[in-house]
């Protein structure tokens, strides 16, 4: 979530889900299993809800999922626009419920706080604020 959030945050991106981080392809087989539509639609529905559900249903918007088969195995490539309306938070699975402030920074997510994050809105969003 903290990736989605960060890429809506900023010029938008691709998160590539079944590949790990050495490239290799381990599908999505998996998280199939642990759904009640076991299928692409199934995997695109959570998706969907659980964007909808730590960020609210106008940052799923920006989201759009397609499915590619790689080495026999289904990949979701999820494709993140970035958010025209204003910030993006995301409240994390499992955590604290606290609403966060993320950005991409070069290859990596990164939670502004405070000043920084009054700083990013201010250049992000001029128009908004």
């Amino acid at each position: 979530m903290k990736t989605i959030a960060g890429f809506a945050n900023n010029d938008g991106g691709t998160l590539v889900v079944g590949v790990d981080d050495d490239d290799n392809c381990v599908g999505l087989q998996l998280d199939y299993s642990t759904l009640r539509k076991q299928d692409r639609d199934g995997w695109e529905l959570w998706m969907t809800g659980a964007v909808s559900e730590a960020m609210g249903k106008v940052a799923a918007l920006l989201l759009k999922v397609r499915f590619v088969e790689l080495e026999n195995q289904d990949v979701a490539i999820v494709e993140v626009r970035p958010s025209q309306a204003g910030p993006v938070f995301a409240t994390m699975p499992k955590g604290d419920q606290k609403q966060r402030f993320m950005v991409r920074v070069n290859n990596s997510t990164q939670e502004l706080q405070g000043r920084e994050a009054d700083d990013y809105k201010k250049v992000r969003w001029p128009n908004l604020l």
